[in-house]
């Protein structure tokens, strides 16, 4: 059973850490500058660079892969371009969020799904489950 376990979690890690270069590279694809997206299209060249370098996407895409990866693992998710500010507070007001819907979720699925067990199989619904048996 415990290898199982470790299984099913290297797996899941393995999964995780594929998905995150899939991610990672697909946004890297996407047409656009990210110095000339913050400045706009009137500002210098020099300054779209300067930009560019301070941000750390002038570098290779491995350098930049690691660099994103290593942070994420010390819990450190980056700065936001658009806002200027760390992507922390963002994830967590985000999170909790989720947390909240996927809790009403639960609450809300559970018991329908044991009232449509439970009705699935009473005596009343066997003439429909026979119905389809030769």
């Amino acid at each position: 059973m415990a290898t199982y376990i470790l299984k099913r979690i290297g797996l899941a890690l393995v999964t995780l850490w594929l998905l995150s270069v899939l991610v990672f590279f697909a946004v890297q694809v996407l047409p656009g500058n990210p110095g000339r997206a913050i400045l706009g299209n009137l500002a210098a060249p020099s300054a779209v660079a300067a930009l560019n370098h301070q941000l750390g996407v002038d570098r290779p895409l491995i350098e930049q892969y690691w660099t994103w990866i290593t942070g994420v693992l010390h819990g450190d998710f980056g700065m936001s371009t658009q806002f200027r500010a760390p992507v922390e507070p963002y994830l967590s007001a985000a999170l909790v969020n989720s947390l909240k819907l996927a809790a009403l979720a639960f609450v809300i699925v559970v018991p329908l799904g044991i009232i449509g067990g439970v009705v699935a199989d009473s005596p009343a619904t066997e003439m429909i489950r026979s119905a389809g048996r030769p």
